[in-house]
This record gives C-alpha cells, structure tokens and sequence, in this order.
C-alpha cells in the first residue's frame, strides 16, 4: 500500500511539473507579450517598410528605400540617405512605447502641441498600409513627448524625448565625402600652396613622392586614407551655386584626389576659403553642392611627406641577402654567405671565417630597427650632416642581385644619436646611437672567434688535465666512463656533452703573435689541458691555458702549440671540471 501511494505521489509531482512548464509559463510569457505590445506606439517592422516622412509646417522630409541595406532622400531634394541614421530612427519608432493614456479624447489638443502639430512621422509599409503619429509638445517632466495617432482619439504619454524623433535633412542624409572603399584605393594626390604631395601603390608597397621619392609607411599611409574616408560635411551650404569665387574654390587652397579601383577612378575634393564656426568651404569636382569641413581634415591634409615615410630602416628578408659590406675610413668588411647557404665567409680585408651568429644578428637587427625621426625631406647641403661623403656606409645585396644600403653621417646636437641616409633618397633622418652601434660592427666583432674546430659526434676519448690531476673519459654508447684517476661506468650523458659545448662554443677575445718574455706563462705548468681524440686515437683538438691575467677576467692560451696567444675568458675555465667529486657526483 505504501508502495502505491509513492507511485501516486510521484505521478501528482510530474502532473504539476509539466503543468508549470507547458501551460503556466508559455501563459505568463504570452501575458507578458500582450502587454507589451498594448504599450506599443504603433505596431511595425522596420524592414516592412517602404518610406517614411517628417512632416513640418514648412517641409516634408521623406525618405525611400533603395535596395535592402540603402536609403534615398527623395524630398525636398534627391540625394542618398544616411543609412544608419535611417534605421536608427526607425528601430526608434519600432521600440517606442507609452507610459500612460493623458486622455482618451482630448477637446484641448492644443494644450499638448497637438491641435496643428509641427511635426508628423507618417510610415508607408511594403503592402501600402501607412501609420501616422503626431508628435506634440515635451511633457514637463521626465524623458516624454506627448503624441497621437492619426486615426485615434487617445492622447499619449510617449517614452522619447522629442530630439529623437525629431531629425531634420541633415541628420537624414548621406554626409560622407568620399564613396571609395578604402582598400581600393591605389593613388593619393594633394596639392597646396607648396607643392604636390604624391602617394602611390604599386604590388603593396608604398611610395611617397614630395621634393623627392621614398618608401612609404604603410601604416600611416592606410590610416591617412581611413580618416579620409571617414570624413564628414559638417554642413550643406548651397545646393546649386552659381559661383563658387564667392566660396574661394575658383582657386582652392588645398585640393584632394584620390584614384581607386582597376578602372582607376578618381574623386576630388576641393578646400576654399575659411567660412563660420572655423569651418572650410568645399566641394567635390563633378558635385555641385558646397559644404563645410573641419580643421581635423584640413590638418590631416597638411602633414607634411616625413610624416608618411617608412620608419623601417631598411625593408629586406634576411633568408635573401647574399653579401653584406660594410666601410668606414679605417676598412672595408666584406661577407658572403657560402655556397651552402648556412654559414658567412669573409672576403676583405682578407679572407676569413666569419662568426655566422654575429653576422646573422646584425641583419636580424638591421631588419628589425626603425627610425628615430626624419629631419630633412630635401636637404640642400648634406655636408652639414657628415654624409658628403658619409662616414660610414652599409649595403646589402639580395640573391636576386638588389642592392639595399644605409649611409651614416655625424652625430645630432645631443651627441647619441647620428645622422643616416639611404643611397637614392634625398631624406635625412636620425638613427638612435644604440641601433647605429649594433648595426655598424668591427672585423673583431663578424670574425670567427673560434678556438676549437672539430666536430663533436667524432670525440671518443677526453683528456683533462687541471691543478696536478690527470682525468680521462671514454665515449660509451649514448653516455661517458670515467677511466681515470678511477673508474666510473655509465656517467649520464650530459657530462661529456657538456664539456664538448664548452669546448665547441669557445671564443677568444683577442689574439696576440707572441708576448714578451716577462709576461708568457709557463706550459710547463698550464692551469688547463684539454685534449680530444677520435676513436682511432687520433687527435682532434688540443688547448692548453695558462696564468691567469692579473685583474683581468681572461686567461691566456695556445691550440696545437702554436705560436699565437690567445685571451679567453675566465668563465671557460670555470665550466671544465677540476676534480674527482665532479664526476662522481654526475654517476648513474
């Protein structure tokens, strides 16, 4: 028995579960909807509608659909509408609702402006039904305008403050200047009183032509032509003058062309003279209404060919550069890369290895650096920037046989930064000290510096001696054995890895033919000797170190006995294990 009131209870609960959501929600959210749509002004969609009208004492102001996403002011002239204004008033009109009935049927309209309204919103909707409001006075308090339909008797309290449904043709209509897109836009000319100001595109590169022709930025160039393209009229002064002398555009100061699109079409922009409120006259060529535009634009126009130059300092990929030369009074540094492509060599001022690393920072860097600021578009005297003839000179040649280059000149008032140009260009711009440092190295800096040259997987067997004590290791498998001064098998397999990278990666800092007698170390006694072997027992490579120089992080050395001595660094030393528990403490 208790089992079937369980069962019932159960049964009871989902009848009024499903109660609740089939029949009690879907009720309250149809009352909801209901009183929504009571409070509704008027009851449309924004897309069914064909036309609507601003009706005034003194104008009617009526716009017509153009296709699906485009509005046409038809009245009281033609001209393309402002779209998004268009279907933000309608969505307005949609949206708007009333928060109370003033009065069903009113003897006194005119105690809310609606006796002779001086406005009237009239809707026209694709199946030729029109709605009508009248729109009266604000209501004194709160955010509310008094209004009627048309074909009703009631008076309402409508949640809209007046300006949002009152707009006039200027708000209506289309005010941008330009129609082109501006990814389209492949020319850019502007002309003043100083000159022509030239901008051309060609495979999306950038070329800025003022009293001279450089590359131009990109970036500034494309957000030049989208501030541009969001430029407004700021007023309609006259559609249909009869001479423009009176507006100063006869002979404007500033004009503006752009040329867009494969047929290569142009629009023109012409600037007069100053009118009211700080506003400039202007027109389009081929238009005939005169409007106003503001000194945003008029600055923006009047920026001068620097401020559209690329910052880049020169625009390369490092994977196509072939050789690089650099030359200054003292030398002339000449790399190529090597047939393989993987390493540099150098070529004068002798034939040399070159640091590949080095070589590839420095075009890394050069790729990468950009411009302190232009300084002179034209300069006529380059002397007096130390680049006639420039200090020092850098060039560039592609695997394609293009020639890039960077001439360096004196140093700005500051002292820290220099003055740099590029071969063909008349610009002179400054270059932060840092860049120029990085860029323009010495012979010791691109040399190979390398101590040791062997190849690592071929070492079988590494000699140490240090402080007395004598160390080898014997390559075994993937790892190292120890076989002196004790026996340790299976070391992990960095420890000689370890000690080869050291060896591998070892730069002198300079490099002396010999050093007098009072100075050379004693070989007999070195500090360090290292020897490599192959697996036949045949040596690889051999350095020995010797004292270390007084107050100075550096020891001297020597490879294979040679006569050269070389400094290198302490840390070198610091890296190659001197002592037994080194080894013992790296056993598996």
């Amino acid at each position: 028995m208790k089992f079937k009131g369980t069962i019932g209870m159960v049964v009871l609960l989902a009848t009024v579960v499903l109660y609740y959501l089939y029949v009690e929600i879907p009720t309250e959210e149809k009352k909801q909807q209901e009183k929504e749509l009571a409070e509704k002004v008027w009851l449309f969609e924004t897309g069914d509608v064909d036309q609507f009208s601003l009706i005034r004492k003194d104008q009617t102001l009526t716009l017509k659909r153009d296709g699906d996403l485009q509005w046409k002011v038809a009245s009281p002239l033609a001209v393309p509408g402002d779209v998004r204004n268009a279907e933000d008033l309608l969505f307005t009109l949609q949206s708007a609702i009333f928060s109370r009935v003033v009065e069903e049927r009113s003897d006194d309209l005119s105690a809310y402006g609606l006796k002779e309204p001086n406005l009237k919103i009239s809707l026209q909707l694709k199946d030729g039904t029109r709605q009508t409001l009248w729109v009266g006075d604000s209501a004194p308090i709160g955010r509310a305008v008094y209004g009627k339909r048309e074909n009703s008797d009631r008076v309402l309290l409508i949640s809209q403050r007046r300006e949002e449904l009152d707009k006039r043709l200027y708000d209506l209509r289309d005010k941008s200047i330009f129609k082109f897109a501006p990814k389209e836009v492949g020319r850019i000319e502007i002309k003043s009183s100083d000159g022509a100001l030239r901008f051309s595109k060609a495979k999306e590169v950038w070329t800025v032509s003022g009293n001279n022709a450089a590359r131009g930025d990109s970036n500034e160039i494309s957000n030049l032509i989208h501030r541009i393209k969001s430029a407004q009229a700021k007023s309609f002064l006259d559609e249909d003058p009869k001479d423009l002398a009176a507006f100063g555009l006869d002979a404007p100061f500033l004009e503006l062309t752009l040329e867009a699109g494969e047929k290569k079409e142009t629009e023109t922009l012409l600037i007069g003279r100053k009118g009211e409120n700080k506003f400039y006259l202007a027109k389009l060529v081929g238009a005939k209404n005169v409007f106003t535009v503001d000194q945003v634009l008029i600055d923006l126009l009047s920026k001068d060919a620097l401020d559209f130059m690329d910052k880049n300092l020169l625009a390369f990929d490092q994977n196509e550069v072939a050789e690089l030369v650099l030359t200054n009074a003292a030398e002339t540094i000449q790399i190529k890369k090597n047939t393989d492509g993987a390493d540099w060599e150098i070529l004068k001022p002798a034939k040399m290895k070159a640091d590949t690393a080095a070589v590839n920072t420095l075009l890394f860097d050069l790729a990468n650096s950009k411009l302190l600021a232009y300084i002179n578009e034209s300069p006529k005297e380059l002397k007096f920037y130390n680049l006639d003839p420039p200090d020092k000179k850098l060039e560039i040649v592609l695997k394609d046989k293009t020639r890039l280059g960077l001439n360096l000149g004196g140093s700005t008032r500051d002292g820290g930064n220099f003055f740099g140009q590029r071969p063909g260009e008349h610009a002179v711009f400054a270059l932060e000290g840092a860049v120029a440092k990085k860029i323009f190295r010495s012979l010791h800096d691109l040399k190979s510096r390398k101590l040791l040259d062997f190849e690592m997987d071929q070492v079988a067997e590494i000699e140490i001696q240090r402080g007395g004590k004598a160390f080898e290791l014997v390559k075994s498998g993937d790892g190292w054995d120890l076989l002196k001064p004790e026996s340790i098998k299976n070391m992990k397999p960095f420890v000689g890895k370890d000690i080869l990278w050291t060896l591998n990666s070892l730069n002198y800092e300079q490099v002396l033919e010999s050093l007098p007698k009072d100075e050379a170390p004693n070989w007999n006694r070195p500090e360090l000797k290292i020897k490599l072997l192959d697996s036949k027992k045949a040596r690889l490579a051999f350095i020995e170190v010797g004292e270390k120089i007084n107050e100075k992080a550096l020891y001297y050395a020597r490879v294979d006995g040679q006569s050269k001595i070389y400094q290198i660094k302490a840390r070198f030393v610091d890296e190659i294990p001197g002592d037994l528990k080194s080894f013992q403490d790296k056993a598996r």
